[in-house]
């Protein structure tokens, strides 16, 4: 088989891929939408656990609104994209990517042969739209460019096709490689994107003597090492910086406008050349093709096609599942960070609303009894001068009625009653206030540190029963039904017969009367003032201290407990997105390593797996395998280190990922899973990996906490105190 046959039959080999592919990715995504559904319904039972019309539901029911609307964005961008790769399944896409004005449309003009009338001409933002084109059986998109003043929506236009490509021609321009190149190269490196970098001489060949000297040396010329390999070193630092394998950047030169010219010398325009159509113009365009270096990128594109095509369009569909799973997980573990954050503040609320509670429990009693006494005070005073007044009067009941109210007692017990209240809903919505600032200075500190993409719910919600308790004073009844002078016939029912009692000794009998008369009288006062004061602490308990206190306090229990079950379920459903994550990335590994060896069943049965994509991928398995070559293979198409790792002991798992670095493992108990790697300063690095990317993987695959312990430089000399660090 020919080399081009070769090629033919891997684009082939692609269109059964993509339509696999596709497939398995609707399943995947309709499980993750399973899930998000059952953590809707859960979060509707605790809605309705909280009550009906209550402040409490209504915040909880802006809380889901918020999951449901973050989720929606979410799902709407993966349905666009899924739409985009499925009207593609039968194109291997390829992608022109770079700064504006960096040379893509002239890249396309010199390919399709045409005129140039799309090639900008000094100014920016002269693609303003996607172009697709068909070259050698490949889809060639030409996108805007990024960079451009005011180009902000062009940048979205190319990060939306950005996912449905293939593979990824970034071009850069030879004036210099911009920072804002970084902002870009790591959103294709978030992809996990195959990257062919290209760089774009610029040298102005429409000048005759720039196309002599040009023609005659093109590398002192155009392509001067020292320029290109300073070029060459500024993107493998900015690609460093986005977690990018410095030693898989590297650089073609290519001359864009000298490949355009090529296609021009045969026309009327676009060469400088006083040769018209004849063999020697065709020798021309022969050598600015040549000078040009196009068919060597062109060369390097089908040769990637040709070997590596099935698996670029298996991780084209596999990889971009994985970015809108991570994103879905993202989502999910915002909103359950926010809400463990924001249950330490209700419950915290609870304790200090329970403890002011007994004090209030404590202290009224004692304040009730003192303002009773307080009222009662004046006409206990005014027994003896009434009895001294009115002892020998036949219509004494009257008498003491109207005597109880000239001196009414129900005034200043309606005062106290007044003052308890008020001083408890003023209280309390202090309390509620101080709560609502609380959250809202958590809520400030997240919106400025917090993650810039996700939309932050109001806090403030929460706390909305506090206008309904202060609201909630206006229905107490102050006013009670107690009649202080109810008991004034009982009181003095023992004087009707006192002028019968009179006999010739009528001053001590009256004497006497009268003070047994004030002695039942003031035991009958203390007995109202006993049932008073007894019923105004009644009425405290029940309506100040259980129904709107004690309202409070439950409101904050149920919301704290909803909190808690809202957590249980998020983290639940995050479970079970991983574990679709898993099975993504497991069948990226099967179908690699199928694809690289030609072989079902390539790869053994994985038990669980971790990734990174564009860095490493971590697999646990049980069988025996020793295929060594095959995984060397898989690193190299995928462009990440494929490991796996024995299901052992813990020991023996972390031994074989920091094989010759640690010096020592320390575990803890099997069961707590904590691990302590001693090593030396030298081999620490190499421990942890670019950005801790290493150890957060073997931590992950061995599910233990690992724990390292600087040991020093290797030398015994002057070691430095061992420090310990948990990952």
């Amino acid at each position: 088989m020919s080399p081009y046959e070769r090629y033919l039959s891997s684009l082939e080999r692609c269109k059964e891929v993509a339509r696999q592919e596709f497939d398995c990715v609707k399943q995947y995504f309709a499980e993750c939408d399973a899930s998000m559904i059952t953590l809707d319904q859960q979060f509707a039972q605790v809605i309705k656990s909280a009550g009906h019309g209550s402040g409490l539901q209504a915040s909880l029911e802006g809380l889901k609104a918020d999951l449901q609307l973050g989720y929606a964005q979410l799902k709407q961008q993966r349905e666009q994209n899924l739409a985009l790769k499925k009207s593609h399944l039968a194109r291997f896409n390829v992608m022109l990517f770079g700064r504006t004005m960096v040379g893509k449309s002239t890249i396309r003009e010199a390919l399709t042969g045409g005129d140039g009338s799309t090639i900008g001409q000094g100014g920016q933002r002269t693609t303003r739209d996607a172009r697709e084109y068909e070259w050698n059986n490949l889809s060639i998109v030409d996108t805007p460019g990024f960079g451009a003043f005011g180009g902000e929506e062009d940048a979205c236009i190319a990060r939306e096709i950005l996912e449905r490509s293939d593979i990824v021609l970034f071009m850069l321009n030879s004036d210099s490689i911009k920072e804002s190149t970084f902002d870009e190269l790591a959103h294709v490196h978030k992809l996990n994107k195959p990257l062919i970098f290209i760089l774009n001489m610029k040298k102005d060949l429409k000048n005759t003597g720039n196309l002599r000297r040009a023609l005659q040396n093109p590398e002192k010329y155009i392509y001067k090492p020292d320029e290109i390999e300073g070029h060459a070193q500024r993107l493998k630092g900015l690609a460093t910086r986005t977690g990018m394998n410095a030693a898989d950047v590297s650089i073609l030169p290519i001359h864009a406008q000298a490949a355009f010219m090529s296609t021009q010398t045969h026309k009327s325009h676009g060469v400088q050349s006083d040769e018209p159509d004849t063999e020697q113009g065709a020798d021309l365009g022969q050598k600015l093709r040549e000078l040009s270096r196009l068919d060597e990128l062109l060369a390097m594109l089908c040769a990637e096609v040709e070997v590596n095509g099935p698996v670029r369009r298996v991780q084209t569909f596999l990889d971009s599942a994985v970015h809108h799973m991570e994103q879905q997980l993202i989502l999910l573990l915002q909103q359950g960070e926010h809400l463990e954050k924001l249950r330490p503040e209700y419950e915290g609320g609870l304790a200090r609303i329970k403890s002011w509670r007994g004090k209030l429990q404590r202290d009224a009693p004692k304040r009730i009894a003192a303002e009773i006494n307080r009222a009662y005070k004046p006409l206990i005073d005014t027994v003896a001068d009434f009895l001294d007044d009115h002892i020998e009067s036949r219509d004494i009941t009257q008498q003491w009625k109207k005597h109880c109210q000239r001196w009414s007692v129900q005034p200043a017990v309606e005062r106290c009653a007044h003052d308890l209240a008020e001083q408890t809903r003023h209280d309390l919505a202090e309390f509620t206030k101080e709560m609502n600032e609380s959250i809202s200075i958590n809520v400030n500190l997240e919106q400025v540190y917090g993650g810039q993409s996700f939309d932050e719910w109001d806090y403030k919600r929460i706390g909305g029963w506090g206008s309904a308790v202060a609201g909630a004073v206006s229905a107490v009844a102050f006013f009670m039904a107690w009649n202080p002078i109810g008991w004034a016939a009982a009181g003095v029912s023992a004087f009707v017969g006192i002028v019968s009692w009179f006999s010739d000794s009528k001053n001590t009998k009256l004497r006497a009367a009268k003070n047994q008369a004030r002695q039942d009288l003031m035991q009958s006062l203390e007995q109202s003032k006993q049932q008073t004061c007894s019923s105004l602490q009644a009425w405290f308990e029940q309506k100040l201290v259980r129904d709107m206190v004690g309202g409070t306090e439950q409101q904050l229990r149920d919301l704290a407990q909803a909190i808690q079950d809202f957590v249980l379920a998020i983290g639940q459903t995050r479970v079970k997105l991983d574990g679709v994550q898993q099975q993504i990335n497991s069948r990226l590994l099967y179908r690699t390593a199928a694809i690289v060896s030609g072989r079902h069943q390539a790869f053994p049965e994985i038990r669980k797996v971790v990734r990174q994509p564009g860095y490493a991928s971590y697999a646990l398995i049980s069988d025996y395998f020793r295929d060594k070559p095959l995984l060397i293979k898989m690193s190299d198409v995928l462009k990440e280190r494929i490991e796996v790792i024995y299901a052992n002991s813990l020991e023996q798992q972390l031994q074989h990922l920091f094989k010759g670095l640690a010096q020592k493992i320390e575990l803890s108990t099997e069961h707590s899973r904590e691990a302590v790697l001693h090593a030396y300063a030298e081999d620490m690095p190499k421990i942890l990996g670019k950005h801790h990317r290493r150890i957060k993987l073997a931590a992950a695959i061995t599910a233990c906490t690992i724990h390292t312990r600087n040991l020093g430089p290797k030398s015994a000399d002057a070691r430095p105190n061992m420090k310990t660090n948990r990952y």
